[in-house]
């Protein structure tokens, strides 16, 4: 599920501010999403909307692969119409779909393993130098709306 910013908020697995209209990347796990949802800085938007502006590429890249995805299963769905219906050969449908799954999956697992390392490079940059830095505790929400500036 993609997610649009509707109020500023942080997410704390990576430290990233968010504003108003941005899109919430790397997407929040389910109990997060609920969280800002509640607090009011989230709005769920359709998979199959248009990129935001600003999106980076890493990001632009996961958003495609879920759209891809999605088609893939539509498609799949379409297959088995049809062998159902008689008109493709079964073994003829199942060729096609197994390339095609393979294919995605090679390409979400290599980007999806990239992501992981600029997660891993950024939570190590990132990282306090001392336990005394005063922020938040791994025990607190991984996510917090913002503190409002005034």
């Amino acid at each position: 599920m993609r997610y649009l910013v509707i109020a500023a908020c942080e997410d704390l697995r990576t430290g990233k501010l968010f504003e108003a209209g941005d899109e919430f990347l790397p997407e929040p796990d389910i109990d997060q999403a609920e969280r800002l949802i509640a607090a009011r800085c989230l709005r769920p938007m359709p998979n199959d909307a248009p990129v935001l502006p600003g999106t980076d590429e890493a990001d632009r890249k996961l958003i495609e692969l879920e759209a891809d995805n999605d088609r893939l299963s539509k498609a799949n769905d379409e297959l088995l119409a049809l062998v159902a219906k008689g008109a493709i050969d079964a073994g003829v449908a199942q060729s096609a779909a197994d390339k095609s799954i393979a294919d995605l999956t090679a390409d979400r697992d290599a980007l999806l393993g990239r992501v992981a390392e600029l997660e891993k490079d950024l939570a190590e940059a990132t990282k306090p130098s001392t336990d005394q830095s005063g922020g938040d505790t791994a025990e607190q929400a991984t996510a917090k709306p913002a503190k409002s500036k005034g």
